[in-house]
């Protein structure tokens, strides 16, 4: 499995970094289990896939549910290229 930095100051930059410790500053738990703490912000559409740093496209939450929103969008990718 490949290793991603989690603070995204590689690939996001300055910008990233002041967004996304605004929006966990008003946003401290998780967003999808709403029990533990949040420590990442996820893009709900990838920047990849033309997403931006708004606030109505990123929401906080743990490592252990942003790590599942990842293997679900892996697998739905997986499962696209399946026809």
């Amino acid at each position: 499995m490949r290793k991603r930095k989690r603070n995204g100051s590689k690939r996001y930059g300055r910008t990233w970094r002041k967004v996304r410790n605004e929006y966990i500053k008003y946003h401290p738990y998780c967003e999808m289990c709403l029990t533990a703490e949040a420590s990442e912000v996820h893009h709900i559409i990838p920047i990849s896939e033309g997403g931006k740093h708004d606030k109505s496209n990123i929401m906080a939450v743990c490592r252990e549910c942003h790590d599942e929103i990842h293997r679900r969008m892996r697998e739905a990718k997986k499962d696209e290229g399946m026809c």
